[in-house]
């Protein structure tokens, strides 16, 4: 079984590395993410970590630290293990895809060990296969984000801890796992109430759990507050709780997101749009298989089971707008439906009989081819132009000049840019204060049909009187080197009145 579970783990290497060389333009969540935790190590990597005092900056170019943004809504584990593999490798985008990556192989290898541990290697061996080439896995299994295979693989290390008794073992999982993102905590709340109430020879494992997770999430929210401590208003999204607030749906806020807008969904429309995602990223049949094992495992075979399903499905339930807007937010589920739906594919191969010993292997391919061609199928979305306004951007300035915006920047193009951005530029007195300041901005990026609709505006009647301007796609691009060469200290004489 090593072997075929060898030849399972360079099967998903080849599939989910497809395009890992790919610029963050090809796919939206994937591209997303990846621009904007790329950036993050990036700066890891410029500023040490020492400076930053390991706080993610999300600031593009060298900017200032008193200009700095910071994002702490999430741990900073992604950033920093990409930040690794830029010191490895360079800053690459596979070098940063290769973090996610290898932590999704190890999960099909954790997967293998629990099914075999809990069930049979019969079990574990179906469920690793499903799981490496479901459609989810194949579209984000590389994908640079603190929801993914990282918490992923330390929450399976963490259950496999639990069920081996392995303390040790299970605190570095739990301390690791949080270090990427919060929903290894559900994970260790579930596995609490069960030693609690289930297994009284395990009531040491409830307390150290409960403790462990309390405990990491006191010391992360100290630290945000002592230890990075920058003024308010140069952190993104604010704190935690805003962020918790936001997804969970209590308090959705419509301009949160800039340019974004994003309405809280109505019942139906969200259970409609769950089992969109649902049925694309694991298909009809590995849920059908799924619920049969549920089934079963909810009569007694398996609680480790049961705690991994409702461990990816509490991450939806918590942040059901989360879950509506990001269809990856599954991801925690699939180890779960995985091992339920190899349970209840030797379950129906059982009641065979005769042509068990056929009926498996062939049953569990073909799924697994299923699966695979349904997975490489999909795509995240359209591939765009590799970041064009970004990359154009960096051609045209220097790497100690910055770009005004009158809109915030796509995280994809403030990547390739790797400028000083300043966005909401949106009235002249923030041009003449930006303009003031120790950046030398160059150039001043308004959308076209926002310009044409408003030539008149103030600020608009001033740069388009004395910049040049550069059209680009659906951009104007205003030349600012007349106004910024000559800026003053103090006075505002040498700058722009309508």
């Amino acid at each position: 079984m090593k072997r075929l579970l060898l030849l399972l783990v360079v099967a998903a290497t080849l599939v989910r590395s497809r395009g890992i060389d790919r610029p963050w333009s090809h796919g939206d969540h994937n591209g997303w993410g990846g621009a904007f935790y790329s950036n993050i190590a990036r700066n890891y990597v410029r500023y040490g970590y020492l400076e930053t005092r390991f706080a993610p900056v999300i600031s593009t170019g060298n900017t200032p630290p008193e200009d700095r943004r910071y994002y702490l809504t999430h741990p900073p584990g992604i950033g920093l293990g990409v930040s690794v593999a830029f010191h490895l490798f360079g800053e690459h985008e596979w070098s940063a895809r290769l973090v996610p990556l290898l932590f999704g192989l190890g999960s099909i290898v954790l997967l293998f060990r629990i099914g075999s541990k809990i069930a049979s290697r019969e079990i574990g061996l179906v469920a690793a296969a499903l799981f490496s080439l479901a459609p989810l896995e194949t579209l984000y299994g590389a994908h640079v984000d603190p929801q993914g295979p990282p918490v992923a693989f330390f929450g399976l290390l963490l259950l496999l801890a639990y069920e081996e008794r392995r303390p040790i073992l299970g605190a570095a999982a739990l301390v690791l796992g949080a270090g990427f993102d919060w929903p290894i905590h559900y994970l260790s709340g579930l596995l609490a109430f069960h030693a609690l109430f289930f297994r009284p020879d395990r009531r040491r494992w409830a307390v150290g759990l409960l403790a462990g997770s309390l405990l990491l999430v006191v010391a992360f929210l100290l630290y945000g507050r002592f230890v990075a401590p920058h003024p308010r208003q140069q952190y993104l999204q604010s704190t935690p709780a805003d962020a918790f607030l936001f997804w969970s749906g209590v308090r959705v806020p419509p301009d949160r997101i800039p340019g974004r807008p994003i309405e809280t969904p109505t019942p139906g429309e969200w259970l409609v749009r769950m089992a969109s995602h649902l049925d694309s990223l694991y298909t009809i049949p590995l849920l059908a298989l799924a619920a049969i094992g549920a089934f079963f495992a909810a009569r007694g075979a398996s609680s480790a089971l049961l705690i991994l399903l409702l461990w990816g499905i509490a991450h939806i339930l918590l942040f059901p707008l989360g879950a509506f807007v990001h269809d990856y937010w599954s991801m925690y589920l699939a180890p779960g439906l995985a091992l339920a739906a190899a349970s209840g594919l030797v379950r129906i191969a059982d009641s065979l009989r005769r042509g068990r010993t056929l009926f498996l292997p062939a049953s569990s391919a073909a799924l697994s081819l299923f699966l695979l061609t349904a997975g490489i199928g999909r795509v995240d979305s359209l591939p765009r132009e590799p970041a064009a306004l970004g990359t154009k951007l960096h051609e045209l300035t220097g790497p100690d000049e910055g770009i005004l915006m009158l809109n915030p920047l796509d995280a994809r193009d403030a990547y390739y840019a790797d400028r000083v951005v300043r966005d909401g530029v949106n009235r002249l007195a923030l041009f003449q204060d930006a303009l003031r300041g120790s950046v030398r901005y160059r150039y001043f990026v308004v959308p076209a049909h926002v310009y044409r609709a408003r030539p008149q505006k103030p600020l608009f009647k001033v740069v388009g009187a004395c910049c040049r301007s550069y059209s680009f796609w659906d951009f104007y691009l205003f030349d600012l080197a007349p106004l910024s060469s000559g800026r003053p200290s103090d006075s505002g004489a040498a700058l722009p009145h309508p």
